[in-house]
């Protein structure tokens, strides 16, 4: 599920967001309530807009839109748009400083991956890392190299495919 790859303020953000429509609490959000919300933020959607975007969010075809369908659409956007930036940050300070040439350089990549961050790799996990990063051990690593590794690639954020309803 997408929502274990949101840190703690983001999985808060989107249960906030879901209670700004589920007016009743029932833990559901019908198309009155989608309907509510907009025309208070100044949208002013039409009712079969509202039904386009229910339409879209709505996976099991209810009519409705509980928390976990709701968690999956926001979370595929949290993750797609600050995701990209995150990715973008966190190579910059890779980056080569201007006259460092084009490589990586090695000490400094070893003491932030092991000792910054949520989770500093273990000398181990960062020697596993090097057998991927640098599979020649040549100690020189290319920031274009670098920059292609599998763990700058943004998680897949596909939503599973509505199974339609029958007649459809």
């Amino acid at each position: 599920m997408l929502m274990a790859l949101l840190n703690e303020a983001q999985r808060f953000e989107i249960m906030c967001a879901f209670g700004l429509f589920d007016k009743n609490g029932n833990g559901k959000v019908e198309p009155q309530e989608i309907l509510q919300v907009m025309n208070r933020i100044g949208l002013n959607p039409t009712r079969e807009q509202v039904i386009e975007i229910l339409e879209q969010i709505d996976l099991d075809h209810n009519g409705q839109v509980e928390f976990s369908e709701f968690a999956a659409v926001m979370a595929k956007r949290l993750l797609e748009e600050e995701g990209a930036a995150e990715i973008q940050m966190a190579l910059a300070v890779f980056e080569p400083r201007q006259g460092e040439g084009e490589n990586v350089e090695m000490p400094r990549l070893q003491e932030l991956l092991t000792t910054t961050g949520v989770s500093p790799l273990s000398e181990a996990e960062y020697a596993q890392f090097l057998t991927v990063a640098d599979p020649t051990g040549s100690g020189s690593l290319p920031f274009e190299h670098f920059r292609k590794l599998p763990c700058w690639e943004q998680p897949d954020t596909s939503l599973p495919v509505a199974p339609t309803k029958e007649g459809e």
